[in-house]
């Protein structure tokens, strides 16, 4: 590794090794850590400091879980004609027209400034450019160079540094031009927000709600959706019975289990999933839906998906891949909204959380927790409307995020 010990000759003995520091002063060691490839000293130093370190810990797992889910990433088989595209893309050809196949020795030679007593000499010279000629003529006639060849020409540093500019400025471009769209779209949706609210119901919080006494208690005055409302008849074909990220869906509401603990099993496997709401403090865990309709594109199954609910998908750089809708419901009517959608055409499944794509949107989303709509059911229809909280929404309610799904 390259990497100095902590220990000297004076240390080994009962005095053992001297703890590490934290792991940006090891990362490389915390690397072949997580892969099995440190020495038996090396092992037990950073075991000794993570022991008693559970900030590096932490990272330490959440690196594991990164490999680990890196490593189960299957790499895309490239297409047969890949190669040959490439090297068509970065090596024309161009052929000769076949009246210039008889002048090429001609022209080559009248590329070549030639002095005037070069011109005058005698069968010497002759000889010389002759003999240039037909090294012209087999270096023309020699095969192509091989694909190995081709492709150690590309990894040239020349080549390289050609390519990183050129990735940098599509880069640059491409961010730019998603922040602007972005701003765009948010403009609009605010201004057919304010166009629509008449449609929407306005619940107040105060009046005859009670006033919320403590963030811990959370006790908001119950909305339409947290009312005692009976599951209805789940609809053949979907299930409701599933756990995912601590919630448990079924025909009788959403329940809420104790959080695995992380840990690592024989064959290298994490048996839970980092929490990613930490950083938001009061938000809950969000219950992932994946929701998707037969032969048709994600855009259309949102646009329907839209008409249905009378929600609005967030901004773009809120998606899960795809448009992503954010709402607050009653956990007591989790299956009966699946189970409505269902009915409508959709197949909307709870499901693990989606890779984040663009790196910040599961922040993105909880933060704005407190301003999402509230779905209900009401006479077997769905509606949404707003309800201003002073703290946060009560415990029974569910963040739940809709996301489209292939």
């Amino acid at each position: 590794m390259g990497m100095e010990h902590n220990t000297s000759s004076s240390e080994f003995g009962n005095t053992g090794p001297k703890p590490l520091g934290h792991i940006d002063e090891w990362a490389d060691l915390a690397l072949d850590y997580i892969e099995g490839r440190l020495d038996a000293h090396q092992f037990s130093l950073v075991e000794h400091h993570i022991s008693s370190c559970a900030p590096c810990r932490e990272r330490l797992e959440e690196q594991r879980w990164i490999a680990g889910w890196a490593a189960s990433v299957r790499p895309a088989e490239p297409p047969p004609d890949m190669e040959s595209r490439v090297m068509a893309a970065l090596h024309p050809h161009t052929e000769r027209p076949s009246w210039l196949a008889s002048a090429d020795t001609t022209y080559s030679d009248a590329l070549v400034p030639v002095s005037p007593a070069a011109r005058t000499a005698g069968p010497e010279n002759a000889a010389h450019h002759a003999g240039t000629r037909e090294r012209r003529r087999a270096a023309r006639e020699a095969p192509a160079p091989s694909w190995g060849e081709r492709l150690r020409s590309l990894f040239q540093p020349r080549n390289l540094a050609i390519a990183g500019a050129i990735i940098a400025v599509v880069m640059v471009g491409t961010i730019t031009f998603r922040s602007q769209q972005t701003a765009m779209e948010s403009i609009a949706g605010a201004r057919q927000a304010t166009s629509t609210a008449a449609a929407v119901t306005q619940v107040p919080a105060s009046g005859d709600q009670e006033q919320a006494p403590s963030p811990s208690e959370a006790p908001v005055a119950p909305t339409p959706s947290s009312t005692g409302v009976q599951p209805t008849t789940t609809a053949a074909g979907i299930s409701l019975t599933t756990t995912t990220n601590g919630y448990t869906l079924t025909s009788a509401g959403v329940t809420k289990t104790s959080p695995a603990t992380t840990g690592q099993t024989t064959d290298g496997t994490l048996t839970s999933e980092p929490m990613v709401s930490s950083s938001i403090t009061g938000a809950p865990e969000p219950l992932w839906v994946a929701f998707s309709r037969d032969d048709t594109s994600p855009e259309v199954t949102a646009a329907g998906f839209q008409e249905i609910t009378g929600l609005s998908p967030l901004p773009q750089d809120h998606w899960m891949g795809g448009p992503t809708f954010a709402v607050v419901a009653s956990v007591h009517e989790v299956a009966a909204l699946l189970d409505s959608l269902h009915q409508h055409g959709f197949r909307a499944e709870a499901s693990k959380q989606p890779i984040d794509v663009l790196g910040n949107a599961v922040n993105l989303i909880l933060a704005g927790f407190t301003s999402y709509p509230v779905i209900s059911l009401s006479a077997g229809a769905i509606r949404t409307s707003h309800v201003s909280y002073a703290t946060l929404p009560p415990r029974d309610q569910a963040l739940l995020v809709f996301f489209t799904s292939r």
